[in-house]
């Protein structure tokens, strides 16, 4: 997204490529930015299929859009039940000891994430053998600070820091569930499906998603999960519930059939290198 260096090869004969990871609708020069560049380029990808009509759309570009999905590549990694690690895990973080089942929420730590409402859903929930595991804490910030005393009387609820990929998959691979929810303050959270549903699916992790357009179709087409309304804690709770009372190994399923639907980045990126060679 360093967008300003491109500025040399705009008009300089060299194919330029934008690489569009975010519509920034909410932060107007960020926004302003992005179509100035998607409008000059030659190619533009763009993670998401929704996200691409909205920038082609907004920018008034003519360059070729091409959707290349961030899914991971090592999407080989063995489903092997691997909840011991993940208890282990748990338990260092002080997690209680009568959870042998677990949530999973990765990712970075802001008002947006919905977080909040999460933990009060979650509290509510009244299974006391599961586990909720929050990574990617920073334990300086204040939205962890809040989240940790929201949560203190609480210990099937642990928190952990980031966990640099792909190591972090050794803990997210023995839950049974993953979690992603964002608030609709955005195109961007409304319409487009997060990159993390497909990180969860490689997981073989039942979803908790919220109920917007982009991932309430996906999750219709392929039961992924289960969809809430991430401003309600309520609605988490009785997501959640629907979501445990379910056998982990339909959602195992769900998951490879949405892998199996998408094909690989590198298929992709072998028609974008054929576009370049015939603009060269």
């Amino acid at each position: 997204m360093e967008y300003i260096s491109l500025l040399p090869y705009l008009n300089s004969g060299t194919i330029v490529i934008v690489h569009a990871h975010e519509l920034y609708d909410n932060t107007p020069f960020l926004s302003w930015m992005a179509r100035y560049f998607i409008r000059r380029a030659h190619i533009v990808i763009v993670p998401e299929t929704n996200r691409l009509w909205i920038l082609k759309i907004s920018s008034l570009s003519n360059a070729s859009f091409f959707f290349v999905p961030n899914r991971p590549l090592d999407d080989a990694i063995s489903f092997a039940e691997t909840q011991l690690q993940t208890r282990d895990v748990f338990m260092k973080y002080m997690g209680s000891s009568q959870c042998s089942r677990y949530l999973i929420y990765q990712g970075a730590f802001m008002r947006r994430r919905c977080l909040h409402e999460l933990i009060k859903g979650f509290k509510a929930v009244p299974f006391t053998d599961t586990g909720l595991i929050l990574m990617g804490a920073d334990f300086k910030s204040e939205i962890v600070r809040e989240l940790i005393e929201l949560s203190k009387d609480d210990k099937r609820i642990v928190f952990l820091p980031r966990i640099p990929p792909p190591n972090h998959y050794f803990v997210a691979r023995g839950c049974i569930g993953g979690i992603l929810l964002y608030a609709p303050i955005s195109l961007n959270n409304i319409y487009c499906a997060p990159n993390k549903i497909f990180e969860y699916a490689v997981m073989g992790l039942g979803m908790i998603l919220p109920d917007f357009p982009s991932m309430a179709h996906i999750n219709r087409e392929f039961e992924l999960g289960e969809v809430c309304n991430p401003t309600d804690p309520v609605s988490i709770r009785d997501a959640i519930i629907k979501l445990l009372h379910k056998n982990p190994a339909l959602h195992k399923r769900a998951a490879f059939n949405f892998l199996e639907s998408t094909p690989k980045p590198m298929e992709y990126y072998c028609k974008i290198y054929d576009r370049i060679k015939s603009d060269l």
